[in-house]
């Protein structure tokens, strides 16, 4: 039977208040085939550790609390290419209305279907904020006022049925284009190319697809 090592650390996490106020424990613990070493978990949610085994995947897992055995959940994959380990796992000051998604590797595609041409390969994914919530309409509006003002234009100027509903009755190329203007209007770099199609795809901020 293959062993599995676990190694823990515990996070507390604290409320943004005039007194920080613990909320309550957050625990992480390091499975994998080896036993790996905790060196130091910084403020900014930085876990640096050390394995002596390489090119293989660590899954970091968390807990509330340390009742029971079963209450256990995979956090993240990191594939380990060093022996020692530096990983963002958390952000305790993220941007409004946002959290971390930590760097990880996942595998993509199945089998399931018997296909010949099925296929199944380790996909490694940089970190990235995600919003916590659907963009509410009143977010879209706010940035497709401003990205038809700067060159964009979209298939459809999307509706809501209130201000914090999610927007509706827009497409996957408005979508696109949309976070492409949210980026460029909050002054980064956007992250969706011009061509996403099989047939040349959407352009970066005109109207249509091929």
């Amino acid at each position: 039977m293959k062993k599995v090592h676990y190694l823990f650390g515990i996070l507390t996490l604290f409320a943004a208040t005039h007194h920080a106020v613990a909320q309550g424990a957050r625990f992480f613990r390091i499975s994998g085939p080896t036993l790996a070493k905790i060196i130091a978990f910084r403020s900014d949610g930085t876990l640096v550790w050390s394995t002596v085994t390489t090119q293989v995947a660590y899954t970091i897992q968390t807990a509330t609390s340390l009742a029971g055995g079963s209450n256990w959940v995979d956090y993240v994959q990191i594939p380990v290419t060093n022996n020692l380990n530096t990983n963002q796992i958390v952000d305790f000051n993220p941007p409004p209305g946002t959290a971390l998604i930590p760097a990880g590797y996942f595998q993509m595609g199945d089998s399931l279907d018997g296909e010949n041409d099925a296929q199944v390969y380790p996909v490694i994914v940089s970190a990235f904020y995600m919003d916590k919530t659907d963009v509410p309409y009143s977010s879209w509006q706010q940035v497709y006022t401003w990205a038809i003002t700067n060159g964009y234009t979209f298939d459809n100027p999307g509706v809501g049925k209130a201000s914090n509903h999610p927007v509706q009755n827009i497409d996957w190329y408005d979508c696109v284009k949309w976070c492409n203007a949210r980026s460029e209007k909050e002054g980064r770099t956007p992250a969706l190319l011009h061509n996403l199609g099989p047939d040349g795809g959407v352009s970066l901020r005109g109207s249509g697809h091929q």
